[in-house]
């Protein structure tokens, strides 16, 4: 663990975003071991990288955030999609969720330009995840007209990861009106993004 990250830190401070995400990466997986490890679960990782991890300190531990957040600010694709479907690994976990509510803000702000990004780029997973805030009404205020109209940029773009149910639900939950809306917005997301 302290290899890669001496490794390869020079070069995501030097502005290497796959660097960054490479440290986040191997400190996530660590992360995963040790919390195996406490279960009592099979570790899956061979007998030296599991004494590594265990050995983690907390502070390298809790590091992982702040590697994830700079690979997104460097634009890695990967680090900007998992940065703003998980808080907790964004943040550092739950609780700095509710200890920093203008550092949460921030994130909310953050990840949703993220996605906005990459869905105007045509990131289909992007488009996806955005239906799915707007659903969820977390990451953004809930507003099920744009979910759907998002899942419709989905649909129009790659028809196999379209959550069925998902859009089942939102087609009864949506008046006809609201419906109609939704799939004109929709077209309207696909074509600014995707052809």
């Amino acid at each position: 663990m302290d290899q890669v990250i001496a490794e390869l830190s020079p070069q995501a401070l030097a502005g290497d975003a796959t660097a960054s995400y490479g440290i986040f990466l191997k400190l996530n997986q660590c992360a995963d071991v040790t919390r195996r490890a406490s279960r009592g679960a099979n570790l899956g990782v061979a007998a030296d990288v599991a004494k590594a991890c265990m050995d983690m300190s907390a502070e390298t531990e809790a590091s992982s955030s702040k590697w994830l957040s700079l690979a997104a600010e460097q634009g890695n694709i990967g680090a900007r999609l998992l940065y703003s479907a998980d808080s907790e690994s964004a943040l550092g976990g739950p609780a700095e969720l509710l200890r920093d509510p203008d550092r949460t803000k921030e994130y909310k702000q953050k990840a949703t330009g993220y996605l906005q990004e990459m869905a105007s780029q045509g990131n289909v997973d992007a488009l996806l995840q955005l239906g799915n805030a707007y659903h969820a009404g977390v990451l953004v205020d809930g507003d099920l007209v744009t979910s759907r109209a998002y899942f419709e940029a989905v649909r129009l773009a790659d028809p196999s990861i379209v959550p069925a149910l998902q859009v089942s639900t939102l087609d009864k939950a949506l008046s006809a009106q609201q419906l109609s809306m939704a799939l004109r917005k929709g077209n309207q997301i696909h074509d600014s993004c995707c052809r």
